[in-house]
């Protein structure tokens, strides 16, 4: 459970949430972010629940089958905060992200 932080002045989202299953964020203050981004569920994350605030919440995932059951499983979001679905992140992160060890 990630609950009660609290984020701000980050260059992207406030947290960034990739290859995750099964966590729940609740009470979290990710306000004063880029483009006010709280949360970020990127590549392979499902089944987390997000109890949300004003903050924008971006949705990339593809809701990985966190069971094993050959069902995907979605991400559960709510809250104020507007859901954006897939957002493509700005030169900076795909540049950090890059690597020719797998080219």
């Amino acid at each position: 459970m990630f609950r009660n932080n609290r984020a701000t002045d980050a260059g992207e989202a406030a947290v960034y949430a990739g290859s995750l299953c099964n966590n729940v964020f609740i009470g979290n203050n990710f306000n004063g972010n880029y483009n006010d981004w709280g949360i970020l569920f990127d590549w392979e994350t499902g089944a987390n629940t997000l109890v949300g605030n004003q903050d924008v919440v971006i949705e990339n995932s593809p809701w990985a089958d966190c069971d094993g059951d050959g069902v995907p499983d979605p991400n559960i979001i709510t809250g104020r905060g507007a859901v954006l679905h897939d957002v493509v992140l700005g030169k900076k992160v795909s540049e950090a992200a890059s690597s020719d060890k797998y080219q």
